[in-house]
């Protein structure tokens, strides 16, 4: 007599990831795991890289499920997100040390508290460039790497104005998380989390906020208060 036993494989959820610089879909790469049922479990990436997911011999469980998110390659940073069943998408924010794809410009900042000169992991820069917006957040350091596609020039001054001498004027927006990740190595980004703004201290004193800045053509922005190496928020 032959026993046969059979188990199913329930669907739980499925994510998939987009790339904040350049908005294509990340397939690669990517260690994503799960807490289930007391016990850490990887999510299995689709034979066409275009998602994660997650199945389970049990019954799902109720409510959310934790998801951590790493890359092995350190274009991204770590993150963490709790999604109930089902499918959902979420975009990963560019690592420090990423390297700047061809046809962008960088802006860069080491983020700190002005009061404690700790960092400020988790806080988002807001930088906005003829028109366009782009956003980075600071990893467990404070480091923060924005990429931007470099504005297009008028004709006329593309005409006369050899590429290093053309230029645009910077606006920065500084945004906290309200539950601020944990710094250093154990830092891990909340794709879901909920930001209110905070101000860029031009000074190490007095209430002036950052002004305008100037974005160089092939060269980076490095943000900074005044006399400062990190650009303080207050």
């Amino acid at each position: 007599m032959t026993v046969t036993e059979r188990v199913v494989w329930r669907p739980v959820l499925g994510v998939a990831f987009s790339d904040a610089v350049t908005g294509v879909a990340v397939r690669d790469g990517l260690r994503v795991s799960a807490r289930l049922g007391g016990r850490t479990r990887a999510l299995v990436r689709s034979r066409d890289g275009a998602g994660w997911s997650l199945h389970s011999d049990r019954e799902p469980p109720a409510g959310e499920v934790a998801l951590h998110i790493e890359d092995d390659q350190a274009r991204y940073l770590p993150a963490v997100v709790s999604l109930a069943a089902g499918f959902a998408t979420f975009t990963l924010a560019a690592a420090a040390a990423r390297s700047v794809p061809v046809g962008f410009g960088q802006v860069r900042a080491t983020v700190q508290d002005r009061a404690t000169r700790r960092p400020l992991p988790g806080v988002r820069l807001d930088v906005t460039v003829a028109g366009v917006t782009r956003s980075g957040h600071a990893d467990g350091r404070g480091e923060v790497l924005v990429c931007l596609p470099w504005p297009k020039t008028a004709p006329a001054a593309a005409g006369t104005l050899p590429p290093a001498d053309r230029t645009w004027s910077v606006a920065v927006k500084a945004a906290v998380p309200a539950q601020p990740p944990p710094a250093g190595a154990d830092f891990a980004l909340d794709l879901a989390a909920a930001y209110s703004p905070r101000k860029i201290a031009a000074k190490t004193g007095g209430g002036a906020a950052l002004p305008h800045q100037t974005l160089r053509y092939g060269t980076a922005l490095v943000l900074t208060t005044e006399g400062e190496t990190a650009l303080l928020l207050v």
